[in-house]
């Protein structure tokens, strides 16, 4: 996992995010502060249901601390992106095309 600036953004390192790896993932996200938040799925190749629960789960979390924070993902696959609009999470998360 890659932090940069003060844990505003994180790159998410591994390919693969199940339920086998949600722990993983939780603590992954659990540094970021602030309210402008980036993940930047640039390396995911397959992100399930129960790792979309923990993102959710986060960036509630992050706005319950931080009113107004914002929770940016970038370099999303068409077909994350796709699902997310289906899924009408692209009205929870800001998506940076």
């Amino acid at each position: 996992m890659e932090h940069q600036g003060q844990a505003g953004k994180v790159i998410l390192q591994q390919r693969e995010y199940d339920l086998a790896v949600t722990d993983d993932l939780d603590a992954e996200l659990s540094v970021l502060r602030g309210t402008h938040c980036v993940v930047d799925f640039r390396n995911v190749t397959y992100f399930d249901t129960s790792a979309m629960t923990v993102l959710i789960r986060v960036t509630k979390h992050l706005r319950a601390a931080e009113p107004g924070a914002r929770v940016v993902l970038q370099n999303l696959s068409p077909p994350m992106r796709k699902l997310l609009g289906i899924a009408g999470l692209d009205r929870f998360f800001e998506i940076d095309e």
